[in-house]
């Protein structure tokens, strides 16, 4: 970005109605696109750490993960699911879908949380969560001293 930000901010104020009676604030965000571990949260988590460091190495104060990062998005998996057929491959599929999900609060929830605080980030981390055999596809949200801040759940995911 060229310029420097007082300058910006005087064009704002300037072009933009209404803008003045708002705070100027600039914060840098990476927006991570990447793909999951499938059927590996360990490394899936492993994963996210690198590009959390690399984000905030680059000035990132805001790191953001897509959608089912964590679990993965299970697109094109009909785990032996139609019209009246539910299979025992369509089984082992969802066990293994099942197994990647996490809890929420839990363990990786937690080091989530610490990779937030040694990186000094805001982050947002899509996640599969299970609660029994419900899986919600949420979005996980943490401060930049590590603190878990909140959690957004949809049912959206297949519950066999």
């Amino acid at each position: 970005m060229s310029g420097n930000t007082e300058e910006m901010s005087k064009a704002l104020k300037a072009t933009t109605p209404g803008f003045r009676d708002i705070p100027s604030t600039i914060v840098r965000a990476t927006i991570v696109q990447a793909s999951t571990v499938y059927n590996d949260t360990p490394k899936t988590i492993e994963k996210a750490g690198e590009f959390i460091a690399q984000a905030a190495s680059d000035g990132a104060q805001l790191v953001v993960f897509p959608e089912a990062y964590i679990g993965g998005y299970p697109r094109g998996y009909r785990f032996g699911i139609g019209v009246g057929v539910h299979n025992v491959d369509g089984r082992d599929c969802f066990r293994k879908y099942h197994a990647s999900a996490i809890v929420v609060p839990g363990p990786e929830v937690e080091k989530l949380a610490e990779m937030a605080r040694k990186n000094k980030v805001y982050l947002v981390m899509g996640a599969i969560e299970k609660d029994g055999y419900t899986l919600y596809c949420t979005a996980l949200f943490f401060s930049s001293e590590g603190r878990f801040l909140a959690v957004d759940k949809r049912l959206t995911i297949p519950t066999v």
